[in-house]
């Protein structure tokens, strides 16, 4: 029987599977979690035409700490995935595969207090980590602060029956030689490129205040009441480029401020309701002339191992010389996620699908059929 290009790498996931669980362990100590996804993406009606597509693509996230005494952690993530830059309207099957260095940093945790260096991604949007799915982060992912090297401080507090966390991060683009990659080359940022926050020296800056009532602020979306987050950020001017020169136009420092909401809602027969909302304006996004307001509200509903996911982003472009312009997301998704345990020990599995409706500034349109197959497994060289 000839296998489907899904049914192989599921073959493949499963069979590499290693039936331990990373965890937090007793110093010193080692360990790793892996999660490995495949991905159909199969755009069927989109305006125009010429922008239909299938395009299938594996990831894999190996997440490797070191803990050699007790408060003291070393950390890297390798990401290996699809760098190429796909073109509109053409179809791709495990091309453009790389692996490269998401995070590689060292934290220090004085409990209230902890610190972290190295390169890493500060925090800022709530929509951006815990809204679940495969495409309901599609726009809010364009303001993330991803692989930046600096320093973050983090304080942790109760008040008001919250318990909160303030982290507070200086940083800057990464160009070092960790922004490479292997097998595939993807691009590294260099300071002609320009954009806000890439600058010579650590001179972006952010504030993010997270609270959250019955649970830790990183775990309140799954297991919290009511949650919130605020958060500000300020990244530098890079260097002017080429396309500015042309146009006339300079760079600008990027300013941000973010608010969102979430709440979680118990329901009879083990059923919840998590319910979100966010808001984030920036002024010189990216570092250019416009700015934008970016909001989103999202409902998810469990029903037992099932998750259905609801989610709409509109982003609206302010800008300065020109018409208004704005982004829309639509995503509609359901999510299987497997007991403990499955398929073999200290193990989980999920499946799940989505339909995903997009539109752009210049009014093109995409309607998408999603398929993700994830499993997460791990280990560790000493438990608690």
């Amino acid at each position: 029987m000839r296998m489907t290009p899904l049914a192989m790498a599921a073959t493949c996931v499963f069979a590499f599977a290693s039936p331990v669980w990373a965890e937090d362990c007793k110093a010193p100590c080692a360990g790793y979690e892996m999660t490995v996804e495949v991905d159909e993406d199969w755009t069927f009606a989109a305006k125009p035409s010429t922008l239909k597509s299938s395009v299938f693509q594996p990831s894999v996230t190996s997440d490797l700490y070191f803990i050699p005494t007790e408060g003291f952690r070393l950390n890297a993530s390798l990401i290996t995935e699809s760098v190429a830059e796909a073109v509109p309207g053409r179809n791709y099957a495990f091309s453009g595969i790389s692996t490269y260095v998401g995070e590689f940093s060292a934290s220090i945790d004085w409990d209230p207090v902890s610190l972290k260096v190295g390169k890493f991604d500060p925090a800022f949007g709530l929509v951006n980590d815990v809204l679940p799915g495969q495409n309901s982060t599609d726009l809010a992912s364009a303001f993330a602060t991803d692989e930046r090297w600096g320093g973050e401080a983090a304080l942790a507090f109760e008040a008001a029956g919250f318990n909160n966390s303030l982290a507070i991060s200086a940083f800057s683009t990464d160009r070092t030689a960790l922004a490479g990659s292997l097998f595939t080359k993807r691009h590294r940022t260099r300071l002609s490129d320009g954009g806000a926050g890439n600058t010579p020296g650590i001179s972006s800056f952010s504030a993010v205040l997270s609270g959250c009532m019955d649970a830790d602020p990183e775990d309140c979306y799954d297991n919290g009441s009511l949650g919130y987050r605020w958060g500000i950020r300020q990244q530098r001017k890079g260097q002017i480029t080429q396309d500015q020169i042309d146009d006339g136009l300079v760079p600008h420092d990027e300013q941000a401020v973010l608010y969102a909401l979430m709440t979680r809602l118990a329901m009879p027969d083990d059923m919840a309701l998590h319910v979100m909302g966010e808001t984030a304006f920036f002024k010189h996004f990216e570092g250019g002339e416009d700015d934008a307001l970016q909001l989103t509200a999202s409902a998810a509903l469990d029903v037992g191992q099932l998750r259905y996911i609801a989610a709409y982003t509109r982003q609206n472009n302010i800008i300065a010389f020109a018409p208004n312009t704005h982004h829309q997301l639509l995503d509609f998704e359901a999510i299987y996620t497997s007991d403990e345990d499955q398929p073999f020990e200290d193990a989980k599995w999920s499946l799940g699908a989505a339909y995903t409706w997009q539109q752009n500034a210049t009014k093109e349109e995409n309607h998408i059929i999603s398929l993700k197959a994830e499993l997460t497994f791990g280990g560790t060289t000493r438990k608690n």
